[in-house]
This record gives structure tokens, C-alpha cells and sequence, in this order.
């Protein structure tokens, strides 16, 4: 490095703004990230931070077919975590629940097995009489199937009896009492009981075989083919519940299609009948809709259904004169082209709002449908809109999780996540969920993210650790090509200032790339954990093992890292003329850590005219 008398001058790059893929790359703020960026997110440092990795939540999959779907049941014993997926071969699809008998050890254990269909669609509904939150969930054939949430683990049992562990009775644990053919399920499979729901032992089972302590048993599901009130062939494979109303209906993706919602009574989601000419409050009623239904959703006034590729339809209940009948009064909103959602897991519930993924290939707010003609309706995804419009975004989900919403988009094998507090989006994060669940850690109490695999039947614990699933994380910080304030002229420079935190094991790759995708010329230059000579700080080792990953995060969305030493290094370049230039930083080092704080060159502008380029 030259000795100067005078101090050098870096035009620096600070204070990140979010990640961008429909804006122009060379016409951007030079602290905006662009397409080829991932797996980095903007934490609440200003810093572009490498994001945590994913673990195993219990086993490791066995069969090649990714979690159809996923639902998290709040039952009165706690939140019951579902997931359901298709087999090797036809016919042995399966439901599962996730278990944890022994503390820390994960099963998901069997609640249906022998299945066809496993693209459910859930919601929960109040049982009056066996005073329990059940879960209603239906898969477009004419089973409409009902789970009460009880789960206990065996003790012992006899060919007819069957001891739970604990000293909770199987009523306590969520069982029925009342129901007629009560059942248990065990491994997949169903054994009817008669007596002892308000012991810990059950009675008057038949052919019960030895089971290992510590299985997990189940209520069994109720499965229904036929309601009260609806045409013998329905077929919904679309739930909601609103004011303990079951609203059911059809997709394209049902055996038999139909544009009718039935909805069921209070009292009783078998049973859509209701009473004329004055239909009496709480009872079941019918909407026949212009398009098949694609999803529901509600707010406090209204509930919404998403029919067709177009429509969208608000419906509320209205109490006539006499406060004796009801009516149901529905309105079709200006919705426009492409304005339906893609489906109804597409449709998810944000903060005190609604967003969805629509057929136009954005992710919008319900309440900029309605407000269509003002400033504030542009899609929150216009800033990606580049990404969307190239992606199938079949089956994409999302959820709300600590003020950012997380998206799954299964086909591109992708997750994007927008920070409502830094009003930004992160960059990609190549992340293989097809839907995600929220399960609080019984040591911490803090709420966890967790995913599902949308390739094999296998779920993750989500940031968490430093791989993915014990794979080397590719990290990549692109930035918007720089012009240094005038386009048209040539600049140079031959020293690079880089700030950032890293690991002693973390290897990271400062790419330079001289005019427009590097056609000019691509220097990379490495800066090296193990270089001692650049680190300011105190240096602290934060490999796995000796430090608490949950008392020092690793750089979540909401957190910086704590543990990494703070580098500087200056990269000596050999002056290159050039109009415009981009900086990638990169690195796929094993358990890789790394933070970008600043970053700039001493640019000056060349001495030599862009000759070459008259005509």
C-alpha cells in the first residue's frame, strides 16, 4: 500500500436498505442488495448478516414426497402440531402428530395412515357437548373428518384395558366422553373403548395388542361421508369457522367442483339445514357463488371468499326487524383480473390484516382490493416483483412470525421474509419448506419457527444452527452496481475498505466486477478468519458447543451476532478504467458467520476520456 501524506478518502456503502429485484440493477442506491443475493438477511444492526441454518425436528425423512400440508391446532391440552404426506405408492398416505414422551426426543407419530388424498384444508370448531375444541379438516373427497386433540403415552395394558402414564385422566388429556363409538388410535390404528375416560385407564377395548411403554395413543378421528342439509356428492376441500359456523367449500381440486358454500349450524358441523322463509339465527345456510371456491378468510365485520381466478365476495349476517331471522347479505368486490387467491392456504392472516398471493403473481393486502384506486394499493411485493412473475407459486403459503412475515414458495424450493419493522424484504433464502408451524420452547417460553420439508416427509427446526441440516450454507451479498455519481464518465481505483464481524473459520470472497455482469473484468480478493493481523476487538470463538445459541443468537432477522470479532481490511487492485461496477460478497465456508458494516473504494475519476466509444 502507497504511503501518503494525506488522508485516503472511501466513498462508502452503510446502512443497507433492503433487497430489490424489479428496479433496474445498475440504477439503484448502491446499498441496495439485487438478484443473485441470498441466504443474507438485514439484521437490526444495519448489517447484512448471514442468516442461522436448519436442524432435524426428529427424524430424517424416508420417503421422497414433501409435507402436503400442515396445520397447528391450539387444543385445550396445548398446541397440537400436525403434518400430513404422501407414501411410496398410492394409498399410503399419512397424518401425523408430533410427539415428545421422552423430553427433547421428537416423534411424529401415526394418527391416520392407509390415506389417498393428503392436501387438507383445517379449522377448529367448539363442541358444546363434549365442552373441546375439535379440529375439523376435509381433503376434497366426501370425508368430512373430526379430531378432538387427546394424546396420552401407555403405561401398560391388556388385551381390553388400556393405562395411560401420569396421573391426568384420558378426559383430562382431551378424550371423549359422550361421543358414540368412541375410539383410540395407536400406531395408525383404531381400537374402540366403551368406559374409563374419567380414570387413567380405558375399558372394554377387544384384540388389543402389547404395546411398548411409551407410545403414543390418540383419539381416534371421526370420519363422516355424509351432512345434514348438503347435496350427497359434496366434496369440500375448503374449511373455515367463523362464530362456531363450519363454511365449507369446493375448489377445482375437489372430486366434484361446485360453486354452492354450505355452511353448517352452531350446534353442529354435520348438520347445513336451516329453516324457511326466515332462516333463525345459528343455523346452516347456502351461498351459491358465480366461480368455485378457492379459499375463506375473515376480520372482525365481514368474512371473505376467494372464488375463481377473479373474485372476491364479503359476506355478513344481518338480524331482520324482529331479531327472530337472519339474513345473509353477500357483495362482490371490484376486485379486477387476477384478483382471487391462488388458494386458500395462499391466504394468511397478518397482524389485524390479510395477505394473500393472488393470480397476477403479487402478495397483497385484502384492504388494497377495496381501496383499489389509492396510492398505497400497490402490491407489498412490487419491490420483488421481478422474482414472482418468474416463479410458480403453486402452493405457496406463509406465515406472521416475530413481525416479519415468512413465505414458502415449495416450486422454487425458496423462502422470502418481509420485515414490517425495517419495512424491507430479505434476500432469498434457499430454504426446501412447503408450510411452517410456530412451537414454543418449554425451557426458554419463547415462541420457535419451524418449517416443513417440501422434498420428503420431515420437518426443521428453523434458525437454528450454523448448516442446513448439516450442509454448507451458500451465502451471497450482491449490491447495486455503482456509477459514483456520474455515469457517463470513467472512474478507478486501487484500494478497497471492507468493515465487517466474522468468524475465525469464515472464509469470505469480495468479488469486483468491472462494467455490466463483469464484462469488463472480475477480481476476486479473500479476506480470511484466520488472519489475526485485521481483527479489532476482542476475539471470540462462536463455534457450536461453547456458546448458548439461545442466549447469543447468530443472526436472526431480529438480532445481530454478538460473538464475531470485528475485521478491517484494505484490498490493494490494480486501477482498472470503468463506467460502472458491482461488489459481491460470498462465502460457503463450513458453519460460515460473517457481517457487512461498510464497504467502499477510494474512487477518483480517470484521467482518460472514453474515446474508444465515439462514433
Amino acid at each position: 500500500m502507497p504511503k501518503t501524506s494525506q488522508p485516503i478518502e472511501y466513498s462508502l456503502v452503510v446502512s443497507p436498505k433492503g433487497y430489490f429485484s424489479k428496479r433496474e440493477i445498475t440504477n439503484m442506491e448502491p446499498n441496495a442488495l439485487v438478484a443473485g443475493s441470498k441466504n443474507m438477511i438485514i439484521n437490526d444492526g444495519d448489517k447484512v448478516a448471514t442468516r442461522k441454518g436448519y436442524t432435524l425436528d426428529g427424524s430424517a425423512g424416508a420417503i421422497p414426497s414433501g409435507v402436503d400440508s400442515s396445520y397447528d391446532f391450539i387444543s385445550r391440552m396445548g398446541k397440537k402440531i400436525l403434518r400430513s404426506f404422501q407414501g411410496a405408492t398410492a394409498g399410503t398416505g399419512k397424518l401425523q402428530v408430533r410427539t415428545e414422551y421422552v423430553a427433547g426426543t421428537i416423534v411424529h407419530a401415526d394418527l391416520l395412515t392407509g390415506l389417498t388424498r393428503t392436501n387438507y384444508s383445517y379449522t377448529s370448531w367448539w363442541d358444546a357437548t363434549e365442552s373441546l375444541r375439535v379440529m375439523i379438516f376435509v381433503d376434497g373427497s366426501t370425508s368430512i373428518r373430526m379430531w378432538g386433540g387427546g394424546v396420552a403415552y401407555v403405561a401398560s395394558n391388556t388385551a381390553t384395558t388400556l393405562t395411560k402414564s401420569g396421573t391426568r385422566t384420558w378426559a383430562e388429556e382431551g378424550f371423549f366422553i359422550s361421543l358414540s363409538g368412541r375410539t383410540v388410535s395407536i400406531d395408525g390404528i383404531t381400537y374402540a373403548y366403551t368406559g374409563g375416560e374419567t380414570t387413567t385407564t380405558l375399558t372394554g377395548l377387544v384384540g388389543l395388542p402389547a404395546i411398548a411403554i411409551g407410545t403414543p395413543a390418540f383419539q381416534g378421528v371421526v370420519t363422516v361421508t355424509s351432512m345434514t342439509g348438503v347435496s350427497p356428492d359434496a366434496t369440500p376441500d375448503e374449511v373455515m369457522t367463523r362464530d362456531n359456523q363450519v363454511w365449507y367449500g369446493s375448489s377445482l381440486e375437489s372430486t366434484t367442483p361446485t360453486p354452492v358454500i354450505w355452511g353448517s349450524r352452531n350446534t353442529d358441523y354435520k348438520n347445513c339445514s336451516f329453516t324457511t322463509p326466515i332462516r333463525v339465527p345459528g343455523e346452516g345456510f347456502k351461498l351459491i357463488l358465480d366461480n368455485y371456491t378457492v379459499g375463506f378468510t375473515q376480520d372482525e365485520d365481514f368474512t371473505y371468499v376467494f372464488a375463481g381466478l377473479d373474485d372476491i365476495y364479503k359476506v355478513l349476517f344481518e338480524l331482520n326487524s324482529t331479531q327472530a331471522g337472519e339474513t345473509l347479505i353477500i357483495k362482490k368486490l371490484r376486485a379486477g383480473s387476477g384478483q382471487s387467491a391462488i388458494s386458500g392456504k395462499a391466504i394468511i392472516p397478518v397482524k389485524n390484516g390479510i395477505m394473500y398471493f393472488t393470480n397476477e403473481k403479487t402478495l397483497s393486502w385484502l384492504t388494497n382490493i377495496q381501496n383499489v384506486f389509492t396510492p398505497q394499493s400497490l402490491p407489498i411485493s412490487d419491490p420483488i416483483k421481478n422474482d414472482f412473475d418468474s416463479f410458480d407459486l403453486t402452493e405457496s403459503t406463509g406465515i406472521f412470525y416475530e413481525n416479519a412475515i415468512w413465505l414458502a414458495i415449495p416450486q422454487e424450493n425458496l423462502v422470502y421474509i418481509y420485515d414490517f419493522d425495517k419495512a424491507l424484504w430479505q434476500t432469498p433464502q434457499t430454504i426446501p419448506v412447503s408450510s411452517f408451524s410456530v412451537i414454543k420452547n418449554e425451557t426458554t417460553q419463547e415462541n420457535e419457527l419451524y418449517g416443513h420439508s417440501n422434498t420428503k416427509n420431515e420437518s426443521y427446526k428453523l434458525n437454528n444452527g450454523l448448516s442446513d441440516n448439516g450442509v454448507a450454507i451458500e451465502f451471497i451479498a450482491a449490491f447495486a452496481y455503482r456509477q459514483y455519481g456520474n455515469r457517463a464518465s470513467l472512474k478507478q481505483y486501487d484500494q478497497y475498505y471492507n468493515e465487517l464481524y466474522m468468524s475465525l473459520s469464515t472464509d469470505v470472497t469480495v468479488s469486483h466486477k468491472y462494467e455490466y455482469l463483469g464484462s469488463e473484468l472480475i477480481v476476486d480478493k479473500i479476506i480470511n478468519g484466520t488472519d489475526t493481523g485485521l481483527i479489532f476487538g476482542t476475539v471470540i470463538d462462536a463455534n457450536l458447543g461453547k456458546n448458548n445459541l439461545g442466549k447469543d443468537p447468530l443472526g436472526s432477522t431480529a438480532t445481530q451476532i454478538t460473538e464475531l470479532s470485528k475485521y478491517r481490511c484494505i484490498h490493494e487492485l490494480k486501477a482498472v478504467d470503468f463506467f460502472e461496477n458491482q461488489i459481491v460478497y460470498s462465502s460457503g465456508s463450513e458453519d460460515a458467520q460473517f457481517e457487512i458494516l461498510s464497504h467502499g473504494p477510494d474512487i477518483r475519476m480517470s484521467a482518460n476520456l472514453p474515446t474508444s466509444y465515439a462514433r
